[in-house]
């Protein structure tokens, strides 16, 4: 997961060291670490039950991108 704080740069060193690594695709969707994902399965919900519409969006971003293969 991607850190929100825009400072922290994890996402972009992390595409850095996978690019050394071809054998492997990788996502273009960014998953944020978003306190809506741990609330949610604290109460035993989806995201899409959810009240927060940034990680239900991300979550069907990624879904669309894996689905189209």
């Amino acid at each position: 997961m991607c850190p929100t704080n825009p400072v922290i740069k994890e996402a972009d060193d992390a595409k850095e060291y996978l690019s050394d690594f071809p054998e492997f695709g990788m996502a273009t969707t960014l998953i944020y670490d978003r306190k809506a994902f741990r609330d949610c399965v604290a109460e035993g919900k989806s995201v899409f039950e959810w009240k927060d519409a940034k990680a239900k969006a991300e979550i069907s971003a990624l879904m669309e991108e894996v689905s189209r293969g």
